[in-house]
């Protein structure tokens, strides 16, 4: 899981230097965890979190925090006649002011309910176990002949086949590992992405659901290697 900033003039992350306090200064951290997006809100007047992927939540839940409490109405709200009654604004919160949506669904219930039904001991002991598992699948790589481990980072691990004989800085390999990536996107059997760094083209997997196992991850492995040679045979490349 990333977390990433973004937004002109001026951006900053949890690690960067306090962005300017001026009101004019228009910058947004954007994080994946609501725990990461809480401590860039120390830093940054608005901060935006993704419940739907690190929190296990349903798609889509995502929230956004800001210190000006006026941002959002300032930024979305309008007034056409068929809103007010006697040129009056209605008491409370009226949240079409607050967003894009007039008509909006509780997406605020399934991420309190996640939150309820698990407590932090949960969350704390669902998130090491991902991170344990991207270890598993880094470890497995590093070990198996044919698969040559590059990063892991909490939760993400990358990865790539490589073909005995072949070298590593192949640009075959990037071809080859492209042409697996839709193998196995095709197959169904399990979703990872892609990730290019320096020109070198890897497979990418990210752990965010509590229901996978040391065992799914093992026959990823497997999975990826057979597939691989699949994908080898039929671009008819070096040996």
């Amino acid at each position: 899981v990333s977390t990433r900033a973004r937004a002109p003039p001026r951006s900053c992350s949890p690690c960067s230097t306090p962005a300017a306090s001026s009101a004019a200064t228009a910058t947004r951290c954007r994080a994946a965890s609501t725990g990461s997006a809480c401590r860039s809100s120390t830093r940054c007047p608005n901060a935006s979190s993704d419940p739907h992927k690190w929190l296990y939540c349903p798609i889509e839940a995502a929230c956004t925090l800001t210190k000006d409490a006026g941002a959002l109405s300032n930024a979305f709200a309008f007034y056409p006649e068929y809103y007010l009654l006697d040129g009056a604004q209605d008491e409370g919160i009226n949240y079409y002011e607050l967003g894009m949506q007039n008509s909006r669904g509780f997406r605020a219930l399934k991420v309190w309910l996640a939150l309820r039904a698990a407590g932090r001991s949960g969350y704390e002991r669902m998130i090491r176990d991902d991170i344990d598992l991207a270890r598993r699948l880094y470890d497995r790589a590093d070990a198996h002949p044919e698969l040559r481990a590059a990063s892991r980072h909490l939760s993400i691990a990358t990865f790539r086949y490589v073909p005995p004989g072949i070298d590593n800085g192949d640009e075959y390999v990037n071809a080859l590992n492209k042409a697996l990536l839709a193998k196995i996107q095709a197959s169904g059997e399990f979703y990872v992405s892609n990730a290019v760094v320096n020109g070198v083209y890897l497979l990418r997997a990210c752990f965010v659901n509590f229901r996978t196992t040391a065992k799914d991850v093992d026959a990823i492995a497997d999975a990826v290697v057979a597939m691989g040679r699949e994908a080898h045979a039929q671009l008819g490349g070096p040996v």
